[in-house]
């Protein structure tokens, strides 16, 4: 390996369901859950429609998904009461999972389900882009971390006036992305490359990116590590007579708790240079600081309730993954004290999700985040259920692995 590169073999440890897309949504009729084994089958499409075919169940099965919505039957069911067996399903998935069974909260049917990102031969994993993805928004909280309380005022300033002044959501969303595009242009793209011409590259150019000089593999599981569903519950703050518990109709296929994957992390110390990291511990140091300023937000608004539940995730220093909530996917809290924070996210929000006032007719608020929200804004934590135990979504321990 080239003398200019540094590069580690690092084990990420979920320590909360970690869930990250494939884009793929199965409804109750891709896959097949085996309440006897509390496993779900997630059916080849092609493969399931030539077994149906051979067993001469086609119309049963077409008359099964026109009643689908009027008897919500599930599949398992069906396949039953037509004589498939467990050793039929295996032949024709891709794939299967763990259902973990919820005894306050079971349901036999489980709704639409959402995969794990799979390789070609079936193994789940971890996207590298999705990796660097988090540690990109890690690197640029240890950045404004480092900017002068104007420098922090100016960009704020720029935020609030976005969440005033955007006449509707979709010119919100472009504006925000334009900042965010901004504030990363003039702390990231400091490399002044030049093209095949001699001249210099337009600062907007991704190529003058310091994190040119940070690559990550797709992280595998160490095991056959098998997965999980879980059901999507969001964790509100409400008061004390009220279920703060709320279950949506969304099931994730996720790596479970414990489960470890590998992969290489390599950086050009060069490149990075102008940010001021110079080692592989360095970036990790600023993972650890983005997690837990977003773990301890969390904990000011629901430690009271959920007591030792953060405890696990002391020594955390990375968050990925889909289904993890707002916090750590924004920067917000990282320009402002928490008060204005608090505000201006909350004004954005209900700006950004609105509903129709069945009484009045009106749009408004759908979550009214303003009136609301008076510890955190959101006012929901992401979590996953497995048996009885609450996880954090998304919470994991990245390492180098020892030699």
């Amino acid at each position: 390996m080239s003398t200019h590169l540094s590069s580690q073999v690092m084990t990420i440890t979920c320590q909360g369901p970690v869930h990250v897309g494939s884009g793929e949504i199965l409804d109750p009729t891709g896959y097949i859950y085996d309440q006897k084994n509390k496993r779900a089958y997630f059916l080849n499409e092609p493969a399931w429609v030539h077994l149906l075919a051979s067993r001469r169940l086609l119309p049963s099965f077409i008359d099964y998904v026109k009643q689908l919505q009027l008897r919500k039957k599930p599949l398992y069911d069906w396949c039953e009461a037509n004589r498939l067996m467990t050793c039929d399903f295996e032949q024709v998935s891709v794939g299967w999972a763990h259902v973990p069974v919820q005894p306050d909260r079971d349901i036999r049917y489980l709704n639409t389900v959402s995969l794990l990102t799979r390789s070609a031969d079936g193994r789940p994993y971890i996207p590298g882009s999705s990796i660097k993805g988090a540690l990109r928004s890690a690197i640029l909280h240890h950045l404004i971390k480092r900017l002068s309380d104007e420098q922090k005022r100016r960009y704020w300033q720029d935020f609030v006036k976005l969440v005033a002044q955007s006449p509707n959501p979709a010119v919100m969303k472009k504006e925000s992305k334009r900042l965010i595009e901004l504030l990363e242009q003039n702390l990231l793209h400091c490399l002044s490359r030049i093209d095949d011409r001699g001249r210099p590259m337009p600062s907007s150019n991704a190529v003058n990116s310091v994190l040119q000089g940070l690559r990550v593999s797709d992280a595998y599981p160490v095991d056959n590590a098998a997965t999980h569903l879980i059901r999507k519950v969001d964790w509100q703050i409400v008061n004390q007579q009220n279920d703060p518990e709320k279950y949506l109709p969304l099931t994730r296929e996720c790596l479970a708790p414990g489960t470890k994957l590998s992969c290489r992390l390599t950086i050009e110390p060069a490149l990075l240079a102008p940010i001021g990291i110079s080692s592989i511990s360095e970036i990790m140091e600023a993972g650890a600081a983005f997690t837990q300023h977003v773990l301890a937000l969390e904990k000011s608004a629901f430690a009271s309730r959920l007591r030792s539940f953060f405890t696990p995730y002391e020594a955390s220093n990375l968050v990925i993954g889909g289904g993890t909530g707002f916090l750590d996917k924004t920067l917000v809290y990282s320009l402002a004290p928490h008060a204005e924070a608090k505000k201006a996210v909350a004004a954005l929000l209900d700006k950004l999700f609105t509903a129709r006032d069945r009484r009045t007719g009106q749009y408004g608020p759908a979550h009214r985040h303003v009136a609301l929200d008076n510890i955190l804004s959101p006012r929901t934590l992401k979590l996953g259920k497995l048996q009885v135990n609450r996880y954090r979504m998304g919470v994991c321990l990245m390492e180098i692995e020892p030699c």
